[in-house]
């Protein structure tokens, strides 16, 4: 075995082989004329590269967000309105629409197909409680509105091909069923199809996620007499469950959105493990298409985290909440980023001061991080260079046969200054060692 000793520089790295005894380290020899490949992660802090605050009227505040071609969307509420507003990606407002009625608009969810976004929720202005849609061009134009006479809410919305599904809880006279409805691109309605857990459970969907013939809502059940748990259900196309599954640690656990890739599917919320306001903690769930559990992970510092939204690619999990104590104006927003096992890479707050800032939503474009919610001065946008964390940047060498105390030198040929640390595999089949002096089993 071989110790490694790290000398970090910025424009060479340089390691020494060296071991106990004065004999040849053997992970050099057996490797001999191989090329080794090193990581350098920027272990930088990730920065908010802007922020937006908004409030003219003090009822403003953004729910939801998406992020599509070179503009950000973020559905919120001014003045019990529903609110589109349209961004550049440096911040600046392009436009924004109000829709709504005499009464309250509750907000639900947002999705764009890269000619239309398309918002929903729930309207109070005509007659009972009732479903609505939007769809609006990129311009701004309201191309329609549906509102469904169901006595129900939508909470999530999501596009796949030339269709639209909503999700949401139905009211079914006696308590409350999840209820999915499925729209054409021009606002008629195909189907709509409600499932209960059982007769005397309360049930409701909270977002919803879909790819080719596989739709997933998330929402919640409870049965009088117990804590409320996540009731996560899979359905096809054309409105068949296909399976559902529950899930809860002891207390109460609410799941608020859904993201999924061809990896699997996942999901976040809220877990209180033991029914205590301050033990809530975050909590992040992955499930396969066959609806098996692979992991679940609970992120708690240990004061009252909850997870509002999701959004991922095929590298990282990105999930928005909150953290800290409504007591005493503690809150901040929460961002924690993850990779898709689970394992948490980084965690960030924002706000601070002895306001409360709620962090509801997360979008990415592969390059940036963008957040959103509601602060003292109402709306806030926010936009990170989280993506770039931990940039992994190649370095290699020609492995030569390495006498004790010889050096061996890898070059960076990047052109940026890190503030650097290393990770390597010697190519013996373990792990990736991220160790500054690694103990190394040769190789046969």
């Amino acid at each position: 075995m071989a110790d490694i000793c790290v000398i970090c520089a910025i424009t060479l790295l340089t390691f020494i082989a060296e071991n106990m005894n004065g004999s040849k380290p053997d992970i050099f020899q057996n490797i001999h004329n191989q090329t080794e490949t090193l990581q350098i992660m920027d272990s930088q802090d990730p920065s908010v590269l802007w922020n937006r605050t908004w409030d003219s009227t003090g009822t403003e505040y953004a729910y939801r967000i998406w992020v599509g071609g070179d503009a950000i969307y973020t559905q919120g509420s001014s003045n019990s309105d529903h609110l589109l507003v349209k961004w550049d990606k440096d911040g600046n407002q392009i436009w924004n629409r109000t829709w709504g009625g005499s009464g309250t608009e509750y907000l639900g969810g947002i999705w764009g197909d890269g000619t239309s976004i398309y918002t929903c929720g729930q309207t109070l202005s005509w007659g009972l409680s009732n479903p609505y849609i939007l769809k609006y061009d990129l311009s701004g134009n309201l191309i329609w509105n549906r509102t469904c006479n169901l006595r129900s809410n939508a909470n999530g919305i999501w596009g796949v091909g030339e269709y639209l599904y909503v999700a949401g809880a139905f009211y079914n006279s006696v308590n409350y069923d999840v209820i999915l409805i499925k729209f054409d691109s021009v606002g008629n309605v195909i189907w709509n199809r409600t499932f209960g857990y059982s007769p005397t459970s309360s049930d409701g969907a909270t977002a919803v996620w879909g790819t080719g013939n596989e739709i997933y809502t998330c929402g919640a059940f409870s049965i009088p007499g117990s804590n409320e748990d996540m009731l996560f259900v899979k359905w096809d196309s054309n409105g068949n469950l296909v399976w559902n599954r529950t899930w809860g640690d002891p207390g109460s656990n609410f799941p608020s959105d859904i993201w999924g890739n061809e990896d699997g599917i996942y999901i976040t919320g809220v877990s209180n493990r033991y029914n205590v306001w301050d033990m809530d903690g975050l909590m992040l769930l992955k499930y396969n298409s066959s609806g098996d559990l692979e992991w679940y992970k609970l992120f708690n510092s240990p004061i009252y985290e909850i997870g509002y939204g999701i959004a991922g690619n095929n590298d990282s999990i990105f999930t928005i909440g909150r953290c800290g104590s409504p007591f005493n104006n503690t809150i901040d927003a929460l961002l924690i980023k993850w990779d898709l096992e689970g394992n948490q890479v980084s965690n960030h707050t924002w706000g601070g001061g002895t306001s409360n800032e709620y962090g509801y939503d997360v979008a990415e474009d592969g390059e940036f991080v963008y957040t959103c919610g509601e602060g003292l001065t109402g709306f806030f946008l926010a936009k990170w260079d989280l993506i770039g964390y931990q940039l992994m940047v190649s370095l290699s060498a020609n492995m030569t046969f390495a006498e004790p105390g010889e050096f061996i030198q890898f070059k960076y040929t990047g052109s940026q200054s890190y503030d650097l640390s290393c990770q390597w595999n010697f190519g013996d089949g373990t792990s990736n060692s991220s160790e500054k002096n690694p103990l190394v089993s040769p190789q046969q």
